[in-house]
């Protein structure tokens, strides 16, 4: 009798470890798969609801390979990974890399509310793929789609690609970003920086905080905009842009190599470690200089070179567009970057103020001499722009009409 009753209680268990089985299987097939592991090779880990799952193959079928929104995929030592997306985009994932995936869904209404009508034509709903490199390196095959906006995220900003192949290291210091097809555009953290980026070209962004984001373009031209001009930066160059969120002081720094900003009034240079900071007047709407250090001139559109001087105006602000956040292209927030929140993970390198060359550091209050430079991103956010979702639009041959 006690054989018998320990025989039904354990057939109990079975039968009831089965149903949960079963039902856990049919609730995880009703989420939204946004990808699969399709190859891999060592040690690849998914995590999913706070559970880490390894990747295995087993004769020609994989398990723990499929990746469903806001999944962690990570690749250890000596292993890569290939992921496929629903839109045939792929990414193939270097070894000791940390990525996070997520998606949402604008509806026409949404996008309406934050100005996406304006922006992306055609469509009545816009799917916002965000991938969010924490460590590591990948390289990304995007396939271009009129429904889908991808972002690919490091602790310096976002890159906004549609039918681009590219590579994307970020090292815990700096972001690598070299295009191999197609055509990108690159947004800091804090909205200091905004450039494009064709075939060919490769550059390293730094973003170490108080307000600075840098790029140091090492192939090609890239013409990097600021709220208060554009700086053409060649290759062997790099500048270096401070935002002072409450004065709305912006400081332009040539790092590496003499660069030129241009504005509406003629074109500024800027020489070897000099630097320039101008500020809107807010009764007239013109760039006002408000300091200077090493030598800075401007070429007017008439040919004539001055030297520029605190006090100076060197023309009126660009016209712009509605102001859009360019977060809205980022799933589950509602503005700006937030922070990326590394936890206690220790396979996440953290970088220490020695890693990070000085000539990226200085914080807009260094720049002033004053004694306590800021650590950290400034506390208020930065003015947003809508320079992404322009960029959504032209790549899409779209007017937004």
């Amino acid at each position: 009798m006690g054989i018998l009753k320990y025989n039904c209680l354990a057939i109990l268990i079975v039968i009831i470890s089965l149903i949960f089985l079963f039902f856990t299987q049919k609730l995880q097939s009703a989420e939204e798969r946004v990808a699969v592991v399709s190859g891999f090779v060592g040690h690849v880990e998914i995590e999913h609801e706070l559970v880490w799952e390894t990747v295995t193959k087993i004769g020609n079928s994989m398990r723990n390979s499929s990746v469903y929104n806001e999944d962690t995929v990570m690749t250890m030592s000596a292993s890569m990974a290939d992921l496929v997306f629903d839109d045939n985009s792929r990414l193939e994932l270097k070894e000791d890399t940390v990525l996070s995936i997520s998606t949402g869904r604008k509806t026409k209404s949404k996008r309406d509310q934050e100005g996406f009508s304006r922006n992306i034509s055609g469509m009545q709903d816009l799917i916002v793929r965000n991938i969010n490199l924490k460590t590591g390196g990948l390289r990304a095959n995007i396939t271009p789609a009129n429904s889908v906006l991808t972002g690919l995220e490091t602790p310096a900003g976002v890159v906004l690609v549609s039918g681009s192949i590219l590579n994307l290291i970020y090292d815990g210091v700096k972001t690598t970003l070299e295009i191999l097809e197609g055509l990108v555009a690159f947004t800091s953290k804090g909205n200091e920086i905004m450039f494009e980026m064709e075939t060919g070209e490769k550059v390293n962004i730094f973003y170490p905080g108080g307000g600075r984001a840098s790029a140091e373009v090492k192939v090609g031209i890239i013409d990097v905009r600021t709220k208060f001009g554009t700086v053409k930066v060649e290759a062997g160059k790099s500048v270096g842009v401070c935002r002072d969120a409450e004065t709305g002081e912006v400081t332009i720094i040539a790092e590496i190599g003499t660069i030129s900003n241009k504005t509406t009034a003629g074109t500024v240079t800027i020489k070897t470690s000099a630097s320039l900071t101008v500020k809107e007047d807010s009764n007239t709407g013109e760039i006002k200089v408000t300091n200077t250090d090493g030598n800075v001139t401007i070429t007017t559109i008439d040919g004539v070179t001055t030297k520029v001087a605190a006090g100076n105006s060197i023309g009126p602000l660009f016209e712009g567009g509605p102001i859009t956040e360019y977060a809205a292209l980022i799933p589950g927030r509602e503005a700006g970057f937030g922070a990326i929140d590394h936890g206690n993970n220790s396979i996440l390198h953290q970088p220490k103020d020695e890693d990070v060359p000085q000539k990226h550091v200085k914080s807009f209050a260094a720049l002033h001499n004053d004694t306590a430079p800021l650590r950290g991103r400034l506390s208020s956010r930065a003015p947003s722009t809508n320079y992404l979702l322009d960029f959504a639009r032209k790549i899409r041959g779209g007017t937004g009409e």
